[in-house]
C-alpha cells in the first residue's frame, strides 16, 4: 500500500481495494466499539452517581452541622454553670471578707479597749509605787531610826555610859 496526497495519480482497483482492506483492519467495528465502551460509564450512570455523592455529601453535611450546634450548646451550658459557680464563689468570698471585716472591727474595739484598760492599770501601778515608794522610805527611816537608838544604846552600855 503505497500511501501518497497526490490525487493526480491513477489508482488501480487492486491498490484501492488493498487500502480500503488496510483501513477496514485499522478502523474497528461496530461490536468492537461496543465491546470497547461497554465498561465505560454512561451519562445516565453518570448523573445517578453524581446524584448519590451529592446525597450522601449534603447528609453528612447536615449530620456535622448537627453534631457542631449540639457542642456549641454543650459548650454554652457548662459556660453558664461555670459562670454561676463561680458568681456563688464570689458571693461566698465577699460575705466570708465581710465577716473577716466584722471581726477585725471588733478586735480593734477589744484591743482599744485593752490599751486603756492597760493604760489605767499602768497609772494605777505608778501611783502605787510611788505610794510604796513612800511607805518603805517612812518604814526603812524608822527601821534606820529604831536601828540607830539600838545601836547607840548599846554603845553606851559597853562604854559605860550614864547607866553603868
Amino acid at each position: 500500500m503505497s500511501i501518497t496526497t497526490d490525487m493526480s495519480i491513477p489508482v488501480t482497483r487492486g491498490e484501492l481495494r488493498e487500502d480500503l482492506q488496510q483501513l477496514r483492519m485499522e478502523t474497528a467495528t461496530k461490536a468492537e466499539l461496543q465491546q470497547a465502551i461497554e465498561p465505560l460509564a454512561t451519562k445516565r450512570d453518570l448523573e445517578f452517581w453524581g446524584g448519590a455523592l451529592l446525597a450522601r455529601i449534603e447528609s453528612g453535611e447536615r449530620k456535622l452541622n448537627d453534631r457542631i450546634e449540639r457542642l456549641e450548646q454543650r459548650f454554652q451550658n457548662d459556660l453558664k454553670g461555670l459562670e454561676q459557680r463561680v458568681g456563688e464563689r464570689f458571693i461566698r468570698l465577699e460575705e466570708r471578707s465581710a465577716r473577716l471585716e466584722e471581726r477585725l472591727v471588733s478586735l480593734e474595739g477589744r484591743f482599744v479597749g485593752l490599751e486603756e484598760r492597760f493604760t489605767g492599770l499602768e497609772r494605777r501601778f505608778m501611783g502605787l509605787e510611788e505610794r510604796l515608794g513612800n511607805q518603805l522610805a517612812r518604814h526603812a527611816k524608822a527601821i534606820h531610826e529604831s536601828v540607830a537608838s539600838l545601836i547607840a544604846g548599846v554603845t553606851i552600855s559597853t562604854r559605860g555610859g550614864p547607866d553603868a
